[in-house]
């Protein structure tokens, strides 16, 4: 919901949840990619506000939260950027 909605403001141009297609090893294992794309830098500071608008018991969503993480085995942040091939590698 959080996605959805930040994309309707208009800080999330687009998302896509991607799945792996084979089985990999455990070392290489993942269940689920979403890669966001924001329409700016700026827009990437609301996720706290659009939060707290549609889940306005915190103690709530903090406790579910926290359980969450507790089950989550692993966990990456990958910051990627779009390069032109035949460019020098930069954006």
């Amino acid at each position: 919901p959080v996605l959805n909605r930040q994309k309707e403001l208009g800080y999330v141009l687009s998302y896509t949840v991607y799945r792996p297609g084979f089985h990999t090893g455990e070392d290489t294992r993942w269940e689920y990619r979403i890669v966001i794309t924001f329409k700016n830098l700026a827009s990437f500071g609301h996720h706290r506000e659009v939060t707290k608008q549609l889940f306005p018991d915190q103690a709530t969503l903090n406790r579910e939260e926290n359980r969450r993480w507790e089950l989550t085995e692993a966990h990456y942040d990958l910051p990627i950027r779009i390069i032109d091939p035949n460019g020098d590698g930069e954006e």
